[in-house]
């Protein structure tokens, strides 16, 4: 076809067109950020939950174990762990949306930086679990050497690692989220 252009014409004319921008009423704000608490509340109570169950058995480990290096771990993984429910109950998002709508974008916003804020510091939960259970490894190990602790070790800091990329992919998004909303402010 003689009369269309080669295609990195195209994809330069499609990438530097302009793009519309999203008009953002108050009221879908509004319902934005009711549907932002509610699922932040729904996460926080699989969080709780997670956390409960790991409490109770790293709890288990710490009563039955006859190894003092791995009921030293699982008192310092629970003790990580309570670190990690408290910051998730304070930084996790309690606050309800405000009645009076003209709040609820800077609600909102705030809302939105305070979990960005949250997920970028996921290091601080990880470091405050991984030298416990490194030590319940160690117990462990030493206890019963038939068992393949370090691999369940190596892959207890696998998830730790994809947990850290995910948080860090979720501020990401939260990211965009708060660059749209900001936007929208300018814009209105």
């Amino acid at each position: 076809m003689a009369n269309e252009p080669p295609l990195n014409d195209m994809r330069n004319v499609w990438q530097t067109q302009a793009v519309e921008a999203r008009e953002m009423s108050l009221s879908g704000i509004r319902k934005k950020a009711y549907l932002f608490q509610a699922g932040l509340r729904r996460a926080n109570l699989w969080a709780y939950a997670l956390l409960a169950g790991l409490v109770a058995a790293f709890g288990w480990i710490a009563f039955r174990s006859q190894n003092f290096l791995a009921r030293t771990g699982a008192c310092l993984f629970i003790a990580g762990y309570l670190y990690v429910f408290y910051q998730v109950y304070t930084r996790g998002g309690r606050r309800s949306v405000p009645a009076a709508c003209g709040d609820c974008l800077n609600f909102y916003r705030s809302e939105l930086k305070r979990l960005r804020d949250f997920h970028n510091a996921v290091w601080s939960r990880v470091l405050a679990i991984i030298p416990g259970y490194m030590l319940v490894c160690a117990g462990m190990a030493k206890a019963n050497s038939r068992l393949a602790w370090s691999a369940i070790a190596g892959i207890f800091l696998a998830f730790s690692f994809y947990g850290v990329w995910l948080q860090y992919r979720l501020a990401r998004r939260v990211q965009r989220e708060i660059d749209t909303l900001e936007t929208a402010g300018k814009r209105n």
